[in-house]
């Protein structure tokens, strides 16, 4: 009886020190997770914005300003199918995406060579499409983004 009382607690603490060295590596491993996802965090200026498509054919407008050039991510998330298009200060269309992204979500990646204020205009991709999503606006390491949130159901052509 006692060689299995002490194979017992021999067990028990080859199981505790185990359940330690499990939650050590689990620890670490998530310390880790956290430092890569604040590096890359910080390895990118982004922007979010919430937006809600609540008419037919609506035309919802942001603007944000650059101050570092280099490549831009423009992109909307949720189960509303968007459209997007670009716009450069004087309202020329820079370039404009039905698709690309997440589901039925339109990604613009665009190379913005000069600082200063963009638009982006945000639209269901049929006139009748109602619904909310999320605009993300992500740019070069060190840049800043700066926005304003939309002008529902604006749009500069007409």
């Amino acid at each position: 009886m006692k060689v299995s009382t002490c194979e017992s607690v021999a067990n028990k603490v080859k199981n505790a020190i185990t359940a330690q060295g499990a939650f050590y590596l689990v620890s670490r491993f998530f310390l880790v997770c956290l430092l890569i996802l604040s590096f890359a965090l910080n390895a990118f200026a982004f922007d979010v914005y919430y937006g809600e498509i609540s008419s037919a054919g609506e035309v919802d407008t942001y603007s944000f300003t650059v101050t570092t050039p280099g490549v831009y991510v423009i992109y909307t998330r949720g189960e509303t199918s968007t459209a997007g298009r670009l716009y450069n200060a004087s309202y020329a269309k820079l370039t404009e995406s039905g698709g690309g992204g997440e589901l039925t979500n339109f990604r613009i990646e665009y190379s913005i060579s000069s600082p200063g204020t963009y638009y982006v205009q945000v639209s269901g991709v049929y006139t009748s499409t109602l619904g909310s999503y999320h605009l993300y606006v992500e740019g070069p390491p060190n840049g800043a983004i700066s926005g304003t949130p939309a002008i529902p159901n604006y749009s500069n052509t007409g």
